[in-house]
Order: C-alpha cells, then structure tokens, then sequence
C-alpha cells in the first residue's frame, strides 16, 4: 500500500514488521536476506515451491509483459514491491561480506561490524544518487585493499578483491544507467 511517504521509510517500516511480528521460520524473506538460501522450498515464496509449479505452468497463458512507461499501467497494477530489485543484488552483497569477514578472520584480524541507518530520502532520484555515490566509494575501497593485498604478497587475495571490483564498477554502471 502507498502511503504517500517516502521510499525509505516504508521499506524501514516493512522490514521493522516482517522482522519482529513473524515468526523467523515463517519468514522466508529475512531467511533469504541473513542465509541466502531457502531451508525448504515449500517455506519458500510461492512462487518457488514445487507444490506450485503444476498451477503457476497453467497460469502462463494469462502472462503479460509490458514495456514501455510506468505512467502508462493502470492505477494499482503494480505496487513498489514490484520495482524493487532489493534482492537482485543481496546474494552477491552478502557473499562478499562473508568473503571478506572469513578473510579478515584468518588473516588474524577482528571484525567490527557497525552498519549505519540509511539516510532518509524523499524521491527516488536522491536515493539512486545515494546509491551511487556509495558504490563509488566502495569501489575506492576495494582498489585500496587490492594495493594492500599485492604488498603483501597473496596473489589469491588479490584475483577475489579484482571480482569483486568488477561486480561493484558492474552495480555502479548499472545504477548510473538507470539515473540519466
């Protein structure tokens, strides 16, 4: 439901609901957000569950795809849950937080994990300037620690940091087309 408020807050506000009135094992989406996986399909969006899959085959004929401007759907055909691409680049994400927790561990160092709140953003523009400006940096970060891994010498270390760079410069490019 559109509220009328701004993108941030809403999606602060459903991930506040889905993650304190649900039962965890009921909740596939915070199951998926801190595991990256789902334990069992059948818990899984329906979408997903074997069970489905005889029905949602039946309903292929009804499929639509339009193109074309988002102004041009009809009032309550689709809802923010639909345009969000939240999950499209959360694997990967989390991959690399666990990558490089996992590395910072064996390398003998102590993690400090200390994610900040979001700044609030009234239009959709601030926040894919957000966006950006945060994979920007991400990608300075991770060229700065591709110099540190080559000083000290592990060339394994080095080749992830440079996927990784890639998949952040991808994301950037990706959100910077999407902004113009």
């Amino acid at each position: 439901r559109d509220d009328g408020g701004n993108l941030s807050d809403l999606i602060l506000r459903r991930f506040r609901w889905a993650c304190t009135r649900t039962r965890l094992r009921d909740n596939f989406y915070v199951e998926f957000f801190l595991s990256g996986r789902y334990r069992d399909l059948e818990s899984a969006p329906s979408f997903l569950r074997p069970s489905n899959f005889q029905r949602l085959r039946d309903l292929l004929g009804r499929l639509r795809v339009v193109t074309g401007e988002l102004e041009q759907l009809p009032a309550g055909s689709y809802s923010k849950a639909n345009l969000s691409d939240i999950f499209e680049y959360m694997t990967p994400e989390l991959n690399h937080a666990v990558f490089l927790a996992d590395k910072i561990t064996a390398l003998g160092g102590q993690l400090d994990i200390n994610p900040s709140m979001p700044k609030k953003v009234r239009t959709a523009k601030e926040m894919m300037q957000i966006d950006i400006a945060a994979e920007r940096q991400v990608i300075k970060n991770y060229t700065k620690r591709i110099v540190q891994a080559e000083k000290f010498g592990d060339k394994g270390l080095v080749i992830r940091l440079e996927d990784l760079l890639a998949e952040e410069t991808d994301h950037a490019e990706d959100l910077e087309r999407l902004g113009r």
